[in-house]
């Protein structure tokens, strides 16, 4: 699904800490709850799964990368209890990270999905049965004399693997990275095509869940 439109603007982060913390998920994680509305430290604690130790370190962390404001406190005896909140968003311009450390925090948003992806697909094809011995992956020259790698049948005799698969008692699976040579204005062509199918499928409440993943980007490599 599309990410919502933005309603409230964002914070934006101009401090080289701040945003190494808010683009690693496993620091990140303790910030949702107050992202989400005012919250004790205990109640954060709870809604993360962490001790109120642990949490407590946090948010001190947090507040000294100026990222929780304490809103209010509620006297009881002994020591108050405080709430806190973060900003709706966050803006984290790509400028505040050098490069190689840019490319690792892409790298680890795709990460999870890339691998949801591939277990869903080789599960799928397991539970079909559809004798995995039989295949690997085939590699030659295509007609550009370019190195082209893709699932085979070791005869290369039978149907592709991806045409089976087309098949209405197949499982509906699908991956492909392969290198496609175009004009600047054949690129955004493709481009808008996917953004119009992904949205002619977005929001729909069918009764599997799927993992879709997609990347179109100039390549380096020859």
């Amino acid at each position: 699904m599309e990410p919502p439109e933005s309603t409230s603007p964002a914070a934006v982060v101009e401090d080289e800490p701040a945003a190494a913390f808010l683009l690693d998920a496993d620091r990140v994680r303790f910030l949702h709850p107050f992202m989400r509305g005012e919250h004790s430290t205990s109640e954060a604690a709870s809604a993360v799964g962490v001790s109120v130790k642990d949490m407590a370190y946090r948010v001190k962390r947090m507040r000294e990368l100026g990222l929780l404001t304490l809103t209010r406190e509620r006297k009881r005896a002994g020591r108050p209890v405080r709430y806190y909140r973060a900003p709706d968003a966050f803006f984290v311009p790509f400028a505040m990270l050098p490069q190689a450390d840019l490319e690792e925090s892409v790298a680890s948003l795709l990460r999870s999905p890339q691998q949801r992806l591939i277990a869903g697909l080789v599960r799928a094809l397991a539970d079909r049965e559809l004798q995995l011995h039989r295949w690997g992956w085939r590699l030659e020259l295509d007609a550009e004399q370019r190195v082209s790698i893709r699932p085979s049948d070791e005869a290369a005799g039978d149907e592709p693997l991806f045409r089976r698969l087309l098949r209405d008692d197949a499982p509906a699976v699908y991956m492909a990275n392969l290198p496609l040579w175009l004009d600047h204005g054949d690129a955004k062509r493709l481009q808008r095509e996917l953004v119009d199918l992904v949205r002619r499928y977005d929001g729909r409440n069918g009764s599997t869940s799927y993992m879709f993943t997609l990347g179109l980007t100039p390549s380096r490599e020859p």
